[in-house]
């Protein structure tokens, strides 16, 4: 919450304030000043970008899973009569029971959801790149 208050003050100052009322630099006496009146916004939505990024990558991990059970030779016994007919019509070389696992694993579609929507790795770096947009333009209107 103090992130996104801190970032609402910064448009406030560099937007919304009238000329004769406006925040300047100088007010800070100097550029410095003005650094460490602002850096404290800067921590916590980096930290937050990161731990981002650590989900995403382990969405991106997790979607990786189904090639590795794939590739698995699995040699399960045949228990069933139905079993039997499957495994007299498939080739060697396909294992159903692995089959089933692989399409169960990328249906469920595991992963880092956000209001429903499955985190990625480029929407993190999206987010930060507007992140970066924001600042830029909010100090080169407060400068």
């Amino acid at each position: 919450i103090s992130c996104g208050a801190s970032m609402l003050f910064l448009v406030e100052i560099a937007f919304l304030q009238s000329d004769e009322n406006r925040f300047s630099p100088e007010d800070l006496n100097g550029g410095f000043p003005l650094l460490l009146f602002t850096a404290w916004v800067f921590p916590p939505v980096l930290l937050f970008l990161y731990v981002l990024m650590r989900a995403a990558g382990v969405t991106e991990k997790a979607s990786r899973v189904a090639p590795l059970v794939n590739s698995w030779n699995l040699d399960a016994d045949v228990a069933d009569d139905a079993d039997v007919d499957d495994a007299e019509s498939s080739p060697d070389w396909m294992d159903l029971g692995r089959q089933y696992i692989v399409q169960y694993i990328k249906q469920s579609e595991t992963g880092f959801y956000m209001h429903g929507v499955r985190l990625h790795g480029f929407q993190v770096t999206k987010l930060g790149y507007y992140f970066g947009a924001f600042v830029f333009a909010i100090m080169s209107k407060i400068g």
